[in-house]
């Protein structure tokens, strides 16, 4: 697991990570009795910081962090019992995880308890994102099953298959399977394990899934009540939500009127393959596509009438200084939206971060910590 320190501290280095190959080792980087030291500089780092960050002002980037609360108690509380942050929260320390809205392995699942124990230590507030915006390919966890002298995995399904669509549009395809999978992983699971978590959890999901009609809602849902049955008490928001926000909406508005970010964001990513030794142009990820009228965006979008992801591309320059015309944005399939100087949103398009923007926009504008990585299991 790491967790991120100031940014700036870098120096344009990039550290090498290498999973520990011996049976329950871990690698905490830094080590977990650094974490609260960490918090702290990044803390001191951001009291000291610019006064402004991603086109977003001081008093923005205060906001965001208060609204990051309001949002993440308001939609916790529907399902869990959790405290409410005091009126200070956003002033104190704030850590953040995120994952996918899915059934994670335990490996993922260990930082959502460092993230409540750093949390707990520090006095601040852990906030869990569900990246909704991940796409749900394959609604299924793989299982042992057979006996200890022979065992084999196999799949079980916790709903029918159908289009690959982000999670935040991914509905219940089939009730009857979701509601038999703690079952059916009982069952697969006989002679191996006597009670396992998917059975017992059951009911949350059911309840889950009757509340909200969303798959990975009804998931995660269930996952965070058994948390909270162990005494987790972080909150949890989908990424959707802050996406949906003010600031990220003045964000986004600045990233695509600033025809800079593109050759930035390129320049970021060569200097990270050449450190790597990386000769792909697609590792880490590809380039953003920039041509003569039109340059992508590290942001996807879709519709509700069309929920497929797409890339945004922006329309040239962006609009001249003072002018209030906006943006003219594009899927490059004859989708096109113009998106408001304000930072508004066209009515009906769900324009969501990519993954580097996701981290970016958490680690400079919501929060003063963000804990990645999983945990490696090993065979014996």
């Amino acid at each position: 697991m790491m967790a991120d320190r100031n940014p700036s501290a870098a120096g344009g280095r990039y550290r090498r990570y290498r999973a520990p190959q011996a049976t329950g080792a871990t690698l905490i980087d830094p080590p977990a009795g650094g974490l609260l030291e960490a918090l702290a500089a990044n803390r001191r780092s951001s009291d000291a910081g610019q006064p402004s960050r991603l086109g977003l002002s001081r008093d923005a980037v205060r906001a965001a962090r208060a609204e990051l609360l309001r949002l993440a108690y308001d939609y916790t509380r529907q399902f869990c019992d959790v405290p409410r942050p005091g009126p200070a929260a956003a002033d104190g320390p704030i850590i953040l995880s995120g994952h996918q809205p899915d059934l994670f392995h335990p490996g993922v699942w260990f930082k959502n308890f460092a993230l409540d124990r750093l949390a707990k230590a520090s006095g601040g507030v852990g906030v869990h994102l569900l990246i909704d915006s991940d796409l749900c390919r394959t609604p299924s966890i793989l299982c042992p099953t057979g006996d200890p002298a022979s065992p084999r995995v196999v799949s079980v399904p916790y709903d029918r298959a159908g289009p690959v669509v982000p999670w935040e549009q991914r509905g219940v395809a089939d009730p009857e399977v979701l509601g038999a999978f703690g079952r059916r992983v009982a069952a697969t699971l006989d002679g191996l394990i006597d009670r396992p978590l998917a059975a017992a959890m059951q009911q949350d999901l059911n309840e889950a899934a009757a509340a909200t009609g969303n798959l990975g809602q009804a998931l995660s849902r269930a996952r965070r009540r058994v948390e909270s049955r162990w005494g987790v008490t972080t909150l949890e928001l989908p990424l959707s939500a802050v996406c949906d926000s003010p600031a990220m909406g003045l964000f986004r508005l600045a990233a695509t009127q600033d025809t800079a970010f593109a050759d930035a964001y390129n320049r970021a990513l060569a200097d990270y393959r050449v450190a790597h030794k990386l000769r792909s142009a697609a590792q880490p990820m590809p380039d953003l596509a920039c041509g003569e009228d039109w340059c992508e965006r590290p942001f996807w979008l879709w519709t509700a009438d069309n929920p497929r992801r797409r890339p945004l591309f922006v329309h040239g320059a962006g609009p001249a200084a003072g002018s209030d015309s906006g943006c003219l944005l594009s899927d490059h399939e004859g989708g096109e939206w113009r998106l408001a100087s304000t930072g508004d949103r066209p009515a009906g398009l769900k324009v969501r971060t990519r993954a580097l923007m996701t981290t970016l926009f958490a680690r400079l504008c919501l929060g003063d910590l963000f804990l990645h990585g999983i945990v490696v299991l090993r065979p014996a």
